[in-house]
C-alpha cells in the first residue's frame, strides 16, 4: 500500500506539473528549483515518519502502549518543529538560497512564490507522514493509502481539471498542495481520534497483543 500511495501521489503531481507548464519556461524552471529546495525538507519529514512506523511496530510487539503513544506525540512534535524551523529559515534567506540554483530574476520570482505557498504549511505534510507511519506500524496501511488516494491524488486532479481553468493563475495551482494537506490531516486526525484517541493504556494494551 505504501508503494501504491507513492505512485498515485506522483501521478497527481505530474498533472500539476502539466498545468505549470502552461505558464511558460520561466515558471517551469522556477518550480524545478523550488522542488529541489523542498526536497531537503521532505527528506527530514519522511525520515521521521518512517522512524515512527518502525518504533510503533516494535513497541506493539513488546506490548508497551505508553511508548506507542509517546512515539506518535514525539514524532508529531519533531516534524512540526523541524518543518516550521526549516521552512521559515528557507523563506528568510530565500533570495540567497535560490541564487545558488539560478540567477534569472524571473525564475527566482516563481521559485520564491511557490515556496511562500507551501512552506508555511509544510508541517501538515510532516504530521500526515507521522500519522501514516503510526497507522502502518499498527498494521493499518490501507487507511493512509486510501486517504492519500482521495485527497493527495483525487482532490489535486479535480483541482487542476475544474478550478485552474476558471482561475488561470499559477497561485491557484500552488494552492492544491496546502489544501490537500489540510484535508488529508483532518481525515487522518478524525480517524486516529475515533480509533485510538479515547482508549486508556489498559484498553490499548489489549489491542497490542502480537498473538
Amino acid at each position: 500500500p505504501a508503494g501504491t500511495q507513492s505512485v498515485l501521489v506522483s501521478l497527481a503531481n505530474t498533472f500539476i506539473q502539466v498545468a505549470i507548464n502552461g505558464f511558460g519556461a520561466k515558471a517551469v524552471a522556477g518550480v524545478a528549483v523550488a522542488n529541489r529546495v523542498d526536497g531537503f525538507i521532505f527528506v527530514v519529514m519522511n525520515a521521521i515518519g518512517l522512524s515512527v512506523m518502525t518504533f510503533t511496530g516494535q513497541n506493539i510487539g513488546a506490548g508497551k502502549p505508553d511508548r506507542v503513544r509517546r512515539g506518535l506525540y514525539t514524532g508529531v512534535a519533531m516534524v512540526v518543529g523541524m518543518a516550521l524551523a526549516l521552512g521559515w529559515l528557507v523563506l528568510g534567506f530565500a533570495p540567497s538560497i535560490v541564487s545558488l540554483f539560478n540567477d534569472d530574476p524571473y525564475v527566482s520570482a516563481y521559485t520564491i512564490r511557490m515556496m511562500r505557498f507551501i512552506l508555511p504549511f509544510y508541517f501538515l505534510f510532516g504530521v500526515n507522514d507521522v500519522i501514516g507511519g503510526f497507522l502502518r506500524g499498527r498494521g493499518k496501511s490501507l487507511v493512509p493509502m486510501i486517504v492519500s488516494l482521495v485527497f493527495m491524488t483525487g482532490f489535486r486532479l479535480l483541482w487542476i481539471w475544474l478550478v485552474t481553468p476558471v482561475w488561470s493563475s499559477i497561485d491557484v495551482v500552488f494552492m492544491a498542495y496546502p489544501i490537500s494537506w489540510v484535508l488529508t490531516f483532518v481525515v487522518l486526525f478524525v480517524y486516529l481520534l475515533k480509533t485510538y484517541g479515547l482508549r486508556s493504556d489498559r484498553q490499548e494494551e489489549k489491542t497490542l497483543d502480537p498473538l
